[in-house]
Formats: C-alpha cells, sequence, structure tokens
C-alpha cells in the first residue's frame, strides 16, 4: 500500500492533469529531493510514467509526469443476490475489457467468487476492491449478515483474501463503494455532508458521506436504510422480519396488493406510472417516510438518489414530494436533494473504484 504522500501525488495528478517535478515540489511543500525520491518510487511501481520534455522558458525543459494508463490495473469484485460480477479498471478509472459476472446460488456465493477472481492475471493488479451486500466486517473477513448468502449467521470471505496474496484487498459494503465511485467522479461536489440512498427492486441502501469520505459506522454497511421497518405487511425479509423498507420498494410487495394476480414489475409499474397507480403509490408514500425520516435524523447538507428508477419524471416527482412532506419542515429549503441516474453502472464497476480510492487515500472512513 502507499503512504499518504505517495497518495498525494497520485491525487493531485489525477485532478489537475500533467505536473512535472517542481509543481509537485511547489504544490506539496516538500523539498525537490524527497519528491523526486518519491516520483522514483511510483514510475518504478508502475504507477507513474514521464511524458514528453516540453520546453518552459530558458533552461532543461519540463518533464511532465502523469498516471500510467497502461502497467498497472485495478480489480472490483461485487457479491450480489444471485451473481458475482468482476470488472478490471485501468488507474485512470476507465474500464479493460468487458465486465464478466457469473450466476450463483447464496450457497455457492463465495466459491463462485473465488473461481472468477482465481482466473484474474494478478501481476499487473495494484489492488482489488470486494463488495457485498449487507454488514461486511473486514477486520475478520466475513460477511455478518447478507442477502447475497441469505443467512444470518457470519460467512468467511477468506479464501478471496487467500487468492488475492500479497495484492491489497479492500473490502466494504456495496453502498460503501458506490460512494466512493460518486466521491471520485464528483470530486468537485464532495465536500458537502452528503446521504447517498440506492433504491433497486428489492434493495434499498443508504452511505453517509462527511469531508469527502465515507462514515462505516461499528462495522461495514452501519447504515442499512432499508431494513428501517415500517408496520406493513410484506414479504419476509432474508433479515427475519417484515416491514422492511427494502421489501416494500420490491415487486413482491406490489404482487401482494393484487393477492398475488399481478405479475408486473417495480420497474414496469414505476415506467407507466402517471399518477394512478394506488399500489405504487403506497410505495411512494412509504418510501417517502422512510427516507424522510432519515434525513431529519441525519440532517446531511445533501442528498442523492441513485437509482435507474430516476429516468421516470412522474415517479421520481411523486417520490421526491412524499420525501419533502415527511422530512422536518425547517430542513426542506436547505436540504438539498439531486437525482443519480445509475441504470448503466455496473457493482462491480463500483467495486473497482473501491479499489481505486485505496490509493487515491479516500478511505480514510471514521468509526463511530
Amino acid at each position: 500500500m502507499l503512504d499518504a504522500r505517495q497518495s498525494h501525488i497520485l491525487s493531485l495528478l489525477r485532478r489537475q492533469g500533467p505536473l512535472s517535478r517542481q509543481q509537485l515540489h511547489q504544490a506539496m511543500k516538500l523539498r525537490p529531493n524527497t519528491v523526486g525520491q518519491l516520483v522514483d518510487g511510483l514510475i518504478r511501481a508502475g504507477l507513474l510514467c514521464e511524458g514528453p520534455p516540453q520546453p518552459d522558458g530558458p533552461g532543461r525543459p519540463r518533464v511532465p509526469l502523469e498516471i500510467d494508463p497502461q502497467r498497472r490495473q485495478v480489480v472490483g469484485l461485487a457479491l450480489q443476490p444471485g451473481r458475482v460480477g468482476l470488472a478490471t479498471f485501468n488507474l485512470h478509472g476507465l474500464r479493460v475489457g468487458a465486465t464478466r459476472s457469473s450466476a450463483a446460488k447464496p450457497a455457492t456465493i463465495i466459491d463462485t467468487a473465488a473461481s472468477l477472481l482465481r482466473s484474474v492475471h494478478l501481476e499487473p493488479v495494484v489492488a482489488i476492491g470486494v463488495s457485498s451486500t449487507g454488514l461486511v466486517d473486514e477486520r475478520t473477513h466475513q460477511l455478518l449478515l447478507s442477502s447475497t448468502t441469505a443467512r444470518v449467521e457470519p460467512v468467511s470471505l477468506q479464501p478471496l483474501f487467500d487468492i488475492a496474496g500479497s495484492c491489497p484487498l479492500i473490502l466494504e459494503n456495496d453502498l460503501q463503494a458506490l460512494a466512493v465511485q460518486w466521491l471520485l467522479t464528483h470530486e468537485a461536489e464532495a465536500n458537502d455532508d452528503i446521504l447517498l440512498i440506492s433504491i433497486r427492486d428489492g434493495a434499498v441502501g443508504a452511505a453517509v458521506l462527511v469531508n469527502g469520505r465515507p462514515i462505516r459506522g461499528c462495522v461495514t454497511g452501519g447504515n442499512e436504510l432499508g431494513h428501517t421497518r415500517l408496520p406493513v405487511q410484506t414479504p419476509t425479509c432474508y433479515c427475519g422480519h417484515t416491514g422492511c423498507l427494502e421489501r416494500i420498494c420490491s415487486s413482491e410487495f406490489l404482487h401482494m396488493q393484487h393477492n398475488g394476480d399481478s405479475n408486473i414489475t417495480l420497474a414496469d409499474a414505476i415506467e407507466r406510472y402517471r399518477g394512478d397507480d394506488g399500489d405504487l403509490q403506497q410505495v411512494i408514500h412509504l418510501l417517502g417516510i422512510g427516507i424522510g425520516n432519515a434525513i431529519t435524523l441525519l440532517r446531511p447538507r445533501r442528498v442523492v438518489l441513485a437509482s435507474e428508477f430516476n429516468r421516470c419524471t412522474a415517479y421520481t416527482n411523486a417520490l421526491l414530494e412524499a420525501i419533502r412532506r415527511h422530512m422536518l419542515s425547517t430542513l426542506v429549503e436547505r436540504v438539498r436533494i439531486d437525482l443519480w441516474d445509475r441504470q448503466s453502472v455496473e457493482f462491480a464497476d463500483a467495486a473497482a473504484w473501491l479499489a481505486l480510492a485505496s490509493i487515491y487515500n479516500r478511505l480514510g472512513a471514521d468509526r463511530v
């Protein structure tokens, strides 16, 4: 793993583009010899490369340094209910090759993930990001509670660490990974305290970002908004309870409203929604209660709703109205709510950004 000064150099080059050693010396307030040693180490490690010399007035031409897009890579491995995805990125955050995925039953999800990771040539890989739904303990390398395994007892992820060997493996909850991706792709907007909420069919989760870093809680994934329970009869959640917000936001809950007679999915209902669907209106109303209460409790300056459903204007407007209706009234004008349409983003991509964040020193998450 890199030390803080090396990560600082990489972050400066990522944000500002190619810089010379002299420019890095001026920006970092370090001695030129120290900057030279740090840069030389990063070049040898395959993280930096030198561009062609550029004339810069009298004297020797300036040699720009930039993040090397060729020699090193990161890998993202995402464990999701029913499937495992794997993506490879270069250090500029660009995907290398196609994302691979394999279907997996809850009992075989770890073996499937291990098989995918084992197929990767690790020599050029500088870090591996692994994400999973639910509660993740990166200290003991366990899933404590996850929809991927459908079990409430801990499940070991040690096989993945064994395959990684000396290559750093960064383990986080999938919403923490998503939050890191948002931070690195919205760098100029990341200074506010932010509540990031992901809404999918049967999956609602959140991450809290403070001063450009995710807040984990007592274990990674401490912000389990989806398991906020409301006094509503729903299908039983994998956590063993009914009334969980992510069971409310599901196709199964819609089917219950029709006594199981309807085959319509939540995505279909949202796409067709024009304000006159009472069953979907109930889902929106209950989502508004859960999210509005979370905003009232946390009082973030900004909320980011990440969902493929954001492209459906009628639904989005109704949800925003429901959220604001259930927030503390004095916060309505103070809290900014933004939409992030993630319909083309894979969770394996977010896991790869997790690995990138470790390089750029954006994972100093606090604990409470």
